[in-house]
């Protein structure tokens, strides 16, 4: 029998010495017997441990078989029943099973599982689904971490990974915040699935970002006066359906997804709209979708927009172009535009 196999109890079973409780051993700063005893108090810690992560009771027949059920992803019912005569032989195959699960669950799998239980009940939209997918293949998918094993990730590796990909990708605030959206949602997931014994804050406590700061010419991002009645001349000298439909966006300060969104209903007077949904887009089976929300993003988002008195002209002459229609926005064919 080799030095690190030590007899344990009766003798019908060994332990065998971690190797850094080995090497004290072999250099002589600790004996034999505190060895093995400290090896044994480490391998009940982890048998508790891992009899925690149990999802099912344990109880006994009348018979004196004790009975639980595992997970089986081979039956219908995605688990099944075993029992043995000995307790301890019965936890041995519930400690194996978990470890065979553990093993199997990579980033990406709680990933998709975070993202999927977030969709379907009402958590996030399907377009946000989309954001976030992209932004973990831009960061997981494209290092590698997609197929780590959740299980062997350390806090120190998330915090290290998390400030790299800042500093790589230059991520501005938004990019980073959207990140941490992610990890976080990963975290948790595989905490519940109790994969990990931290939690994301602990992580975020030790992390050393400074976002990219975005620096852009002001002229570049709104409208000047000069722009502006240049704007206004050409739009009501070309007074077709999309320049009104311009025209009152530009007027209004209405956002371009509230805009194809606007019905007629929606409108109190010539003059006055209430906006209550906003469009949003999404891709799915390599088809992009366009659809119209409840809701708009914020509760800030429903309000009422107003043109001046004297452009009361331009919903009237937008109901004369399209008589029947529901939505302002609306083409030839009698479609919404989007």
């Amino acid at each position: 029998m080799g030095k690190n196999r030590i007899p344990e109890g009766s003798g019908n079973s060994i332990i065998s010495l971690d190797p850094c409780l080995q090497s004290l051993v072999d250099c002589g700063k600790m004996t034999l017997d505190d060895g093995v005893n400290a090896q044994t108090k480490m391998n009940k810690k982890e048998r508790k441990k891992l009899l925690s992560k149990h999802d099912y009771n344990i109880w006994q027949q009348k018979s004196g078989y004790w009975c639980t059920w595992i997970h089986d992803n081979t039956k219908p019912e995605k688990r099944r029943m075993i029992r043995k005569k000995e307790k301890r032989d019965l936890e041995d195959i519930i400690i194996e099973s978990i470890k065979e699960s553990e093993a199997e669950f990579t980033v990406r799998d709680i990933f998709e599982e975070y993202v999927n239980r977030k969709l379907e009940n009402g958590g996030i939209v399907i377009s946000t689904h989309n954001r976030y997918t992209q932004c973990f293949e831009r960061h997981f998918g494209a290092t590698g971490w997609d197929k780590r094993q959740v299980k062997d990730i350390t806090m120190e590796e998330w915090s290290d990974w998390l400030e790299d990909q800042a500093g790589k990708c230059k991520l501005s605030s938004k990019g980073f915040s959207n990140l941490k959206t992610i990890t976080g949602g990963i975290i948790r997931r595989a905490r519940k699935k109790k994969l990990l014994d931290y939690n994301f804050h602990s992580i975020l406590e030790d992390i050393d970002v400074r976002p990219v700061t975005i620096i852009k010419d002001p002229g570049s991002q709104v409208f000047s006066q000069k722009d502006l009645q240049t704007l206004l001349k050409y739009l009501i000298e070309h007074p077709d359906l999309h320049n009104l439909c311009l025209l009152f966006m530009l007027l209004s300060g209405t956002r371009v997804g509230e805009m194809v969104t606007l019905a007629y209903e929606d409108f109190v007077s010539d003059t006055c709209a209430i906006v209550l949904h906003t469009e949003r887009r999404y891709k799915k089976d390599g088809v992009t979708h366009h659809v119209v929300a409840e809701l708009p993003k914020t509760v800030a988002g429903i309000r009422q927009v107003y043109i001046p008195e004297e452009y009361s002209w331009i919903i009237k002459e937008l109901r004369k172009m399209r008589p029947f229609a529901h939505y302002v926005c609306t083409n030839e064919k009698g479609e919404r535009m989007t």
